[in-house]
């Protein structure tokens, strides 16, 4: 399926590369459904949460995952320019795990 990683803020700003921000873009309830219905395999995102650190109930992630919807956070996309790209996910092999990190890679 297709996937669609965004690159926002967080990515300027390198949060990736630093201490934990409470501050962070994350994605709405909306976008969420937005994304179920355009149909996509995958959203990834540029720090660590799809939702928002406040949300303890994570609306985000029940929505996504309850309709397929795999989830890629804490992505590194500063150094990414906008575009196409074959998104390569390469997850660690754990049994009986609900999650995993994995080595994304982005090929033109």
């Amino acid at each position: 399926g297709q996937a669609l990683l965004f690159k926002t803020e967080n990515s300027r700003r390198k949060l990736m590369h630093e201490p934990f921000s409470r501050d962070y873009v994350f994605l709405s309830p909306g976008a969420a459904s937005y994304c179920v219905s355009c149909g996509l395999g995958l959203v990834g995102i540029d720090y660590l949460s799809v939702d928002s650190f406040e949300d303890e109930s994570l609306p985000v992630h029940h929505i996504l995952l309850g309709n397929d919807v795999l989830i890629l956070e804490g992505l590194d996309l500063s150094r990414v320019p906008e575009g196409r790209y074959l998104l390569l996910c390469l997850p660690l092999s754990i049994e009986n795990a609900e999650a995993s990190p994995v080595r994304a890679v982005l090929l033109r």
